[in-house]
């Protein structure tokens, strides 16, 4: 899971390595926080060609309740557990290192 916000300075450079995982079968979903009604959150995917699938959180209830106080926010999940959870800026390589160390782990 990735929780990102169009507003985060730092989003901007980590969407694109979630679009390459997303681009390489890696299983993304991500949690848009306050980024606008659908109609701008769906503008701004399409003007930066990212294609992963996106729920808006437009209130910022969904990242309440998983308690993400920072964006990005990157969670690991496995057959409905969590197995790791990072913040700020990441590579596409250090993402696909870790989901491939977390795949292998457990």
């Amino acid at each position: 899971m990735y929780f990102w916000g169009t507003w985060c300075g730092i989003c901007k450079y980590t969407s694109s390595s979630v679009e390459k995982l997303h681009q390489n079968h890696i299983p993304v979903i991500s949690i848009a926080l306050k980024s606008g009604d659908d109609t701008e959150l769906k503008e701004y995917l399409n003007q930066n060609q990212l294609s992963f699938p996106t729920v808006n959180d437009s209130d910022g209830l969904i990242t309440q309740q998983w308690n993400i106080n920072v964006t990005p926010t990157f969670v690991l999940m496995k057959n409905g557990q969590m197995l790791h959870a990072t913040t700020g800026i990441s590579s596409y390589r250090g993402l696909r290192l870790r989901v491939l160390i977390s795949n292998l782990i457990y």
